[in-house]
């Protein structure tokens, strides 16, 4: 699927919600620092803080950099955390 992020239903809940975005130059996901909740859940989500998505084999499958800077302008929650 062209443009598609397969993610598990807590990371497609929090993305749409803001909680962090994908740079498009690395493909790394970046945490808000508005990120809250149970301690337990906030930890398993920062411990991907900084880390690269697994990606496709073909180029024509990554998602598209205008969308994942459209999301992080209009959707992301800002400021980012530091690494």
């Amino acid at each position: 699927m062209p443009n598609g992020i397969a993610m598990c239903a807590l990371h497609h809940k929090v993305f749409d919600l803001g909680a962090f975005k994908i740079l498009p130059e690395t493909y790394q996901m970046v945490f808000s620092q508005h990120l809250n909740g149970s301690e337990t859940a906030s930890d398993r989500m920062l411990a991907y803080h900084g880390a690269g998505m697994i990606l496709p084999q073909a180029k024509e499958y990554l998602p598209h950099a205008a969308n994942l800077d459209w999301h992080a302008r209009q959707v992301f929650k800002s400021p980012a955390r530091g690494h």
